[in-house]
């Protein structure tokens, strides 16, 4: 069972995720990497079979960097979410990637943070659910 959370403050998004690989009852590794970062201001947590958690992030890293190496700008965090969600959607009916997916980022268009969730079926949604703003330090607290 993977464990993935992540929430937004005023200006930053604090993502967090176990290490650990499990198969049924088998612990596989105690130090697997759950989190990519796919450019310096978005991340990027995959939880499901290693296999498809592997793939796929390296794909999306892959075709981020390609975007910005053939356009000379970055992808929002909007546009990225949008990215992974078509992804994922188009491979829906072949074969699909079983990963949850956690993206969050922060925008300096904008000077906002923003988390969003994709599901293996590519719905996706934004957090929009703020119960109040934490400070980098409670965040901080939050995630030890």
């Amino acid at each position: 069972m993977d464990v993935l959370f992540a929430f937004t403050g005023d200006k930053f998004a604090v993502v967090v995720s176990d290490t650990t690989s499990v198969q049924q009852i088998i612990v596989q590794k105690d130090d697997m990497e759950k989190i990519m970062d796919l450019d310096s201001h978005k991340l990027m947590a995959l939880s499901g079979p290693k296999g498809d958690c592997v793939y796929f992030g390296e794909y999306v890293q892959a075709n981020m960097k390609l975007y910005e190496l053939r356009n000379q700008v970055k992808l929002s965090t909007h546009a990225c979410a949008n990215f992974v969600r078509n992804q994922l959607a188009d491979v829906l009916r072949k074969g699909p990637y079983q990963v949850n997916t956690l993206l969050a980022g922060y925008d300096a268009d904008s000077d906002s943070a923003s988390l969003y969730f994709m599901d293996p079926y590519a719905s996706m949604m934004l957090s929009l659910i703020h119960i109040s703003e934490p400070t980098r330090q409670e965040a901080i607290s939050y995630a030890v």
